[in-house]
This record gives structure tokens, C-alpha cells and sequence, in this order.
């Protein structure tokens, strides 16, 4: 879509996106103002230092690049930064037909390039604590079939299907034991590690 058209290459060069093509197709087939709402929109420096200001316009333009959106600026909630979920999607490496558990839809922008990225034949379970914004993601996401929108604590999730992969978009202290006993050995080896050397260093 030549509306997305900055944002792609925002992410290709910034993130940097290296292995996997399939991320930069997903952020050109996705319209983020389809999720942000109508502009203008209030924007915040990168780094979320200081006040943010009143986007110029409501020109698309305006949220095709490397900037957070705010979604709820008295709670300091924004939209994430694409150049530096583009990285992480890279490196994750997601495929078609895969299952993910993403933790904190927000609106559901994040969770439209995970559809993409596992495609029809995937599954995206999206949890968001938040019961405002789950129904902002549900509305929005309502045309991605492979999607489900659960607006419940993703660390309370029962029944969760077997994961490829798991991505937080929300803090957590540990990683769950019931997302860890859903994914892959070798992942869920991987994770622990990663979770004790959390834990040693606190």
C-alpha cells in the first residue's frame, strides 16, 4: 500500500530487518490508521522524554514513521514503537502456520502484523487486561478470522492451545509456567535460562 509505504522502509533500515522479508510485507499490507483512529494524534519523542505534542495534522503521513502514538496520554499508554517490534518479529523468525500467544493487544495493530505473519493457516491468541482497549482490538481485528482477542490477565490464561511463540507487549516479573509448559522444548529451555539470569540479577 504506498500509504505504508514510509513506515516499511522505516523498519527495514532503522530496526534493522535482516532475516525474515515476511515483516516488511506485513507492516505495507497493515494501515495503522485503521487501528490509531482518525488524527490528529498526539505523538511522543522516541525515548518518551518530556510533554508530547499535537501531530501538524491528520495527514497519514504523520504516523508512517518511527514515532509513538499515544492511546490513553493520562495513563501513558502509546502504540509501540514498528522499527523496534520489526526487530523482534525479525529475530523470532515467525512462519506461516504458526501459533502465538501475544501478551497485551492493546488496539491491535501488533496483533494484525502477527496475522499476517502467520497467515490464515496460523493462530494469534491475543490477551489484553484492559477491557477498553480488548474491544477496540476486537472491533478492529474483527476481519482477521485466525484471531482472538481475550480480554483477560494473560498470566491467569487457561486452556492455551500449543505455542510456537510467545511475545509480551506488557511487563511481566517471570515468565508464567503455563506459557512455558505450552511452547516448544528447546524455546521453553531457552526462556528459562533467560528468566533465571532476570531473577539472579534482581
Amino acid at each position: 500500500m504506498k500509504r505504508a509505504g514510509g513506515l516499511p522502509k522505516t523498519c527495514r533500515v532503522s530496526s534493522p530487518v535482516l532475516h525474515n522479508p515476511a515483516v516488511i510485507e506485513a507492516f505495507a499490507k497493515v494501515p495503522r490508521e485503521h487501528y490509531l483512529g482518525n488524527g490528529p494524534w498526539r505523538i511522543h519523542s522516541r525515548l518518551q522524554i518530556g510533554a508530547g505534542h499535537t501531530s501538524p495534522s491528520a495527514a497519514l503521513h504523520e504516523i508512517y514513521h518511527h514515532v509513538l502514538v499515544s492511546l490513553d496520554e493520562r495513563r501513558g499508554l502509546n502504540s509501540g514503537l514498528p522499527s523496534l517490534w520489526a526487530l523482534v518479529f525479525d529475530h523470532l523468525n515467525i512462519a506461516p502456520g504458526q501459533t502465538v500467544l501475544q501478551v497485551g493487544a492493546a488496539v491491535g495493530y501488533f496483533t494484525a502484523i502477527l496475522a499476517e505473519l502467520t497467515g490464515s493457516g496460523g493462530r494469534v491468541i491475543a490477551y489484553e487486561i484492559d477491557e477498553e482497549l480488548a474491544r477496540r482490538a476486537q472491533s478492529n481485528l474483527a476481519h482477521y478470522a485466525q484471531v482472538e482477542v481475550v480480554s483477560v490477565d494473560a498470566a491467569q490464561a487457561i486452556d492455551l492451545p500449543d505455542l510456537d511463540v510467545v511475545v509480551a507487549f506488557a511487563g511481566v516479573t517471570h515468565v508464567p509456567e503455563r506459557w512455558l509448559s505450552k511452547l516448544s522444548d528447546a524455546l521453553a529451555g531457552w526462556l528459562c535460562r533467560s528468566q533465571v539470569k532476570t531473577d539472579d540479577a534482581s
